[in-house]
């Protein structure tokens, strides 16, 4: 019998959360309400998510199985495997197969694709002899399609990005959520009216958290400084931090976040009362402007909104070098090691 329940959040990524054997207390943000020890199997899962066809989703389970095991190696020696190895491969493509297939991803590109349409056709239909096509209605296994179409792309244009490893130890633990990937560019933060969270845009920032201790960082290692007088810095992460860090979660998942200790319930209702209410529901940019020198072309440019954070992240200690730049150019160019990668993968 064929698997009709598909997860686009693993099963074992979760269980790293669980309260209980198949266990985890979730809280909900539409009722408001926290659940405790709600049934792991039940969450973050859609039926026929990945279609009818199962081929997508033994391959996925395929790569779910040895990213499984690369995640439980982190959590039990506390380090990231290191550039270049096939492990280093197997976490990029989870980190990235994870961003690109939940349903809040799918919706961007949906929204994404009918913004297109309204700047570029408004309520006039391209003529039948042009040949050109609306950007949509685009449905739900279409959007998903076309993201799992650019993860081997997006993936190997992460693959300049340092990894690090933080724990805490802290009497509050790390959440996560049914959108765990967060992206972030605290580097290009004052930057407007630009995409900055591009798999090649200088100063990205990936956050994970692998446990109620563990959070996994991937970061551009140009940008950002984890040195300290030539010694790591510390890799503990405060009460404030993991706040910081849970109030992530809760700005970027769609229905709930997931923990494994019941006495954080109350914090994290606080957490969500007060950062909730600045969830972006219009995320996704489209602008039109002329082009230089050209009184009948425009471009459209489209992109992600960088989310509205009232603090800052812990791990964004920029380089003396890129204190140099000016905010307003910091986003004027892409990463050197993700253009070499990706057009490697073109070659």
């Amino acid at each position: 019998m064929h698997n009709r329940r598909h997860h686009y959040v693993p099963r074992f990524y979760l269980a790293a959360f669980q309260s209980a054997s198949d266990r985890l207390h979730l809280y909900h943000f539409s009722s408001q309400r926290a659940f405790k020890d709600a049934s792991l199997r039940k969450q973050c899962y859609r039926h026929r998510f990945y279609g009818k066809s199962e081929d997508i989703e033994n391959r996925l389970a395929r790569l779910e199985a040895d990213a499984a095991s690369v995640l439980r190696v982190i959590r039990a020696s506390g380090q990231a495997p290191a550039i270049g190895t096939r492990e280093y491969a197997t976490l990029l493509t989870f980190v990235a197969l994870q961003d690109l297939r939940t349903p809040v991803a799918r919706q961007k590109v949906k929204e994404l694709s009918a913004k297109m349409d309204d700047q570029v056709f408004g309520t006039n239909d391209p003529a039948p002899e042009s040949g050109i096509e609306r950007f949509s209605p685009m449905d739900d296994d279409e959007a998903l399609r076309l993201h799992l179409m650019v993860l081997p792309q997006y993936a190997t244009t992460m693959s300049d990005l340092q990894l690090h490893v933080a724990h805490t130890s802290a009497r509050e633990k790390l959440i996560t959520s049914d959108n765990p990937v967060f992206k972030y560019n605290s580097y290009c933060r004052a930057v407007q009216g630009w995409g900055v969270l591009g798999a090649d845009s200088p100063g990205l920032q990936i956050f994970l958290p692998l446990g109620p201790t563990d959070l996994l960082l991937l970061y551009d290692g140009d940008v950002y400084n984890l040195e300290q007088e030539g010694k790591r810095r510390s890799r503990t992460l405060g009460e404030s931090d993991v706040r910081s860090l849970n109030s992530l979660q809760i700005l970027n998942s769609e229905h709930c976040v997931f923990f494994s200790e019941w006495s954080d319930s109350e914090s994290i209702r606080r957490l969500s009362l007060l950062h909730r209410p600045r969830k972006q529901g219009d995320a996704m940019k489209v602008e039109e402007v002329p082009e230089a020198g050209s009184t009948n072309k425009s471009i459209v440019h489209s992109w992600e909104a960088l989310p509205d954070l009232p603090f800052l992240l812990p791990f964004s200690r920029l380089r003396w070098q890129a204190r140099k730049i000016p905010p307003q150019d910091r986003a004027n160019h892409y990463r050197s090691g993700a253009l070499a990668a990706r057009d490697l993968l073109s070659s």
